[in-house]
C-alpha cells in the first residue's frame, strides 16, 4: 500500500503586515532533499507545503502546496489528509498579537523614531497534529543551538508535547552532518545524515498493534511466586521497566501472558498488571484485560519462541549484549527485528529503546535484577 506523506520543509514566516513577515534565516535545502530521499521510495506519495518564497525541486506542482504565514500552515496541516507528517519547518515561533490590516504606515514615523510591536508565542503546530489526526505517525525536528545534553533535553519536551515517533535534533552547525535521534523510550543515540534519512522511512513504513480489552482475571495463587516482588525492583528505579510470563486464568484455565498495564497506576503492584489472552501477529491485534504495555507484541513473540515458558524482562538500560537497530516499539517490525535476534541469544538491546533478556526460572531474573539496581 503506497502511504501519503506530508514534509514541512523551510521557514514558515509569521506576518507583520501585507509585505512584510517575520522568519528564520534557513533556506529548507535539507528538508526538501529528505523529501526527496523519501519520494525515491515507491511506496510513499510524498507532498511538500513550504512558504511561498522556498526553492523546492524534485516534485511536480501538484505535490507543493504554498504558504503565506504560520496562520495559513496550520490550517493546511489540520486538514491536510496524510498516513504521516514528517513537521521539518523551521516555523516562527513569536508572531504579533495584532498584524497591521495593509502595510505598515512608516511614512507617518519620523526617521529613528521607536515603537512597540506586541508579540506572542505562536502556536506549535506539531502539539496538535495527533489531535486532528490521530492514527498518523508524527515526527519532528528540533533545532538548538546548544551542547548536546541541553538538545537532548530539548528534544524530549518536545517529544513528550507533541507525542510523535522519533524527533531528529541537530545544531544549526551540524545539520547537514548529524542528527541526534530522540525516542518516545527516553533513548537518544547519534545517527549520519543519510542513516536519520533511512530511519525516517523505516519509521514511516512500520506498522503498530491495537487492542481490545476484554474483561479477564488471573488466579492470584497461579501467579508465579515471587513475582510481585520482582515487579517492584523491575519499576524501582524506571517504571517504563516491565516483564512477561505466562500463568493460568481464573475463568478458564487457558493460559494468559501476565505483564503490565501500558500506564501503571499508583498503589497496589496487583493493580499494575494486566493479561494478554493473545496477540494477532498478521491482524496486529492484542486481546487484553487492559491497555498493556506497547512492548506486548515483542515480549509475546520472545514467549511463543520460548515455548511459553519462563520469564521475559525488559529495561532501559544498555547491558551490553548483542545491539540491533531502532525499530519503534509496538510495531510489527519490532517483533520481527528482536525475535529474529533471539533465535540465537537470550538478550538483545534495541538501539535507542532498551534490553529484552529472557530467564529460564524466577530466581535468574531476580538475581539480574538485583545486580542492575533496577531497570
Amino acid at each position: 500500500m503506497v502511504k501519503r506523506v506530508l514534509v514541512s520543509a523551510g521557514p514558515i514566516p509569521a506576518k507583520l503586515d501585507s509585505v512584510k513577515v517575520l522568519m528564520n534565516k534557513f533556506k529548507g535545502g535539507l528538508a526538501t532533499y529528505t523529501a526527496r530521499l523519501l519520494a525515491a521510495h515507491r511506496d510513499l506519495c510524498v507532498h511538500v507545503v513550504a512558504w511561498r518564497g522556498t526553492k523546492v525541486e524534485g516534485f511536480s506542482p501538484s505535490r507543493v502546496h504554498r504558504m503565506s504565514d504560520i496562520c495559513e500552515y496550520l490550517e493546511f496541516v489540520k486538514w491536510f489528509e496524510a498516513d504521516a507528517y514528517v513537521l521539518a519547518a523551521a516555523v516562527a515561533n513569536i508572531m504579533p498579537v495584532n498584524p497591521w490590516e495593509g502595510k505598515f504606515p512608516s511614512h507617518e514615523y519620523r526617521d529613528g523614531e521607536e515603537f512597540d510591536i506586541k508579540f506572542k508565542i505562536a502556536p506549535r503546530i506539531i502539539d496538535y497534529v495527533l489531535e486532528w489526526h490521530p492514527k498518523t505517525v508524527l515526527v519532528g525536528y528540533k533545532l538548538f543551538d546548544g551542547y548536546p545534553e541541553d538538545l537532548i533535553a530539548a528534544g524530549r519536551t518536545v517529544m513528550a508535547e507533541s507525542r510523535a515517533k522519533v524527533i531528529f535534533c541537530n545544531t544549526p552547525m551540524d545539520a547537514a552532518l548529524e542528527k541526534i535521534v530522540v525516542t518516545p523510550e527516553g533513548g537518544a543515540f547519534p545517527v549520519g545524515f543519510d542513516e536519520h534519512a533511512e530511519l525516517l522511512y523505516r519509521v514511516i513504513g512500520s506498522s503498530w498493534f491495537s487492542t481490545k480489552t476484554e474483561s479477564m482475571s488471573i488466579k492470584e495463587e497461579n501467579i508465579p511466586r515471587g513475582i510481585l516482588g520482582l515487579l517492584r525492583k523491575v519499576m524501582d528505579t524506571n517504571r517504563h521497566g516491565t516483564f512477561a510470563t505466562m500463568v493460568n486464568s481464573r475463568t478458564d484455565n487457558s493460559q494468559l501472558m501476565l505483564t503490565t498495564k501500558r500506564v501503571k497506576p499508583e498503589g497496589s503492584l496487583y493493580d499494575s498488571l494486566c493479561g494478554v489472552k493473545s496477540v494477532d501477529v498478521k491482524s496486529r491485534f492484542i486481546l487484553a484485560s487492559d491497555k498493556a504495555t506497547m512492548n506486548t507484541p515483542t515480549l509475546w513473540g520472545i514467549l511463543l519462541w520460548r515455548q511459553q515458558s519462563g520469564i521475559v524482562i525488559h529495561g532501559h538500560q544498555d547491558i551490553g549484549c548483542q545491539q540491533i537497530p531502532y525499530v519503534p516499539p509496538g510495531t510489527i517490525e519490532e517483533v520481527d527485528a528482536v525475535t529474529r535476534a533471539m533465535r540465537t541469544t537470550n538478550e538483545v538491546y534495541v538501539q535507542g529503546h532498551g534490553f529484552y533478556k529472557w530467564f529460564f526460572t524466577m530466581e535468574g531474573a531476580t538475581s539480574f535484577v538485583d545486580s542492575l539496581g533496577g531497570v
